[in-house]
């Protein structure tokens, strides 16, 4: 009777206290690579996932069955809640509400079927609700679990590939035994591949560390200048944690929390101090999985829009970052299988100049133009003006040398596609030096 008498919130952090004294918190329990989307609560009647502190709280239940619904859902289908059990309270709410549309006098606007038309008002002051839903292992009369397999149009670890190719993160490989997001260079570093057991458990921890990089003031804007043992820095781990929890389902790729029993007991002070932080650290975790999945639909509209546009793209070759006298880069496999001898080179544009710099690498995996190497071209009868049509933004080259440029993202070093147009002659020498051209913006 107690726990009825103390705030939802108190109720669902003292549960996660006592699983994480335990070693039990929902994310602190590993799963093997599988089927994505089976293992987090959902909904079989809507057929929607559980989102936020819902996951949390119902994953903290113990059930095995992933599936969850309201008694009045049971009875649609046929079933019903056995006598004696016991519903788990869950939250949601509601920030925007379906309302009339009034003309002048207040009456209702009628759509050209004699219907209200209606439109979606954003509320004031949102409304919170909550719901009790039981268990498929409460419930009689439900069909045994089907784990159905999704029509993949992905490998897993293939989309989680892809995820980080879109993202154009700065990432390094090197470190020994550690993974780590650097804000102050805005840098993922990561051991080499060759030590990770599996390719499941690289991808996990490099969409972990992709979580964080979320952050940025450029992203999602967290605060992630803290130092290893204060509350913030455990913070900001919770966040990536159950970020990365949620992700291991969607890309069936696993779970692995072992690495990150080191902030368990800074988890255990901060829900003590502040019970609404899991709340917090859900809901933020929703962001960044809903922001790291978006980078891939980007990138996909993106594709499906060239090809539309009948854009002959090559292999990205991208600035990904600055270093003091170089521009780090990234390359396709093309390059880095070139032989020794064998030049590629890029070119660049300020907005003004067209330029051309050869591509170098430091015999480790990285490559990079060097700021003192780019040449520039004067020619005042090449000019370069940008162009925005419907939407399509691109880089125009006309004069002696025509061509567009395609700008992908609107970021400051623009990743640039060009389909060149004839009178090539002036380059002809340099282009036979190089097996790619890429437009890279300032």
């Amino acid at each position: 009777m107690a726990d009825k008498k103390k705030p939802y919130h108190v109720q669902v952090a003292e549960r996660l206290i006592e699983q994480l004294e335990k070693g039990t918190a929902p994310w602190q329990k590993p799963w093997e690579p599988g089927d994505p989307n089976s293992m987090l609560p959902w909904n079989p009647i809507t057929g929607k996932r559980y989102k936020g502190v819902n996951v949390i709280h119902l994953m903290a239940q113990g059930y095995s069955d992933p599936r969850w619904m309201t008694y009045k859902q049971a009875q649609s289908v046929g079933a019903y809640v056995r006598r004696g059990e016991k519903g788990t309270r869950i939250q949601y709410w509601k920030f925007t509400e379906t309302r009339p549309v009034l003309d002048e006098n207040g009456k209702p606007v009628l759509d050209e079927n004699g219907k209200p038309v209606k439109e979606e008002v954003k509320l004031e002051r949102p409304r919170v609700f909550y719901a009790t839903v039981f268990n498929a292992q409460q419930i009689e009369g439900l069909p045994p679990l089907e784990r159905k397999k999704k029509e993949i149009q992905w490998d897993p670890i293939e989309r989680a590939e892809r995820i980080l190719q879109a993202s154009e993160a700065k990432i390094y490989h090197g470190e020994i035994d550690r993974a780590f997001y650097r804000p102050s260079t805005d840098s993922i570093h990561l051991p080499a591949k060759d030590q990770f057991p599996t390719a499941a458990g690289y991808y996990a921890t490099a969409l972990h560390e992709l979580g964080h990089w979320t952050g940025h003031p450029s992203r999602l804007n967290r605060d992630l200048n803290h130092p290893f043992g204060s509350p913030e820095y455990a913070k900001e781990e919770l966040r990536a944690e159950i970020a990365s929890m949620i992700l291991g389902d969607e890309l069936g790729i696993g779970y692995d929390p072992g690495q990150h029993a080191a902030y368990v007991k800074s988890w255990i002070e901060v829900l003590k101090n502040d019970p609404l932080e899991i709340f917090r650290a859900a809901a933020a975790a929703e962001k960044i999985q809903g922001y790291i999945l978006d980078l891939e639909k980007e990138q996909k509209k993106e594709t499906t829009f060239h090809q539309d546009q009948t854009v002959q793209r090559d292999q990205a070759v991208r600035v990904v970052g600055s270093e003091g006298d170089a521009y780090r880069l990234q390359v396709p496999d093309e390059i880095r299988n070139l032989t020794p001898g064998e030049r590629i080179g890029c070119y660049v544009t300020d907005g003004k100049t067209l330029g051309y710099a050869p591509v170098r690498t430091d015999g480790q995996g990285n490559f990079f133009i060097k700021k003192e190497e780019i040449q520039w071209n004067r020619n005042p009868n090449i000019r370069l003006s940008y162009h925005n049509e419907n939407g399509q933004k691109y880089l125009k080259m006309d004069g002696e040398m025509k061509g567009k440029a395609y700008i992908d993202k609107p970021k400051p070093l623009h990743e640039l596609t060009w389909e060149m147009e004839l009178k090539k002659e002036r380059f002809q020498q340099k282009q036979q030096e190089i097996t790619m051209e890429r437009g890279l913006e300032r």
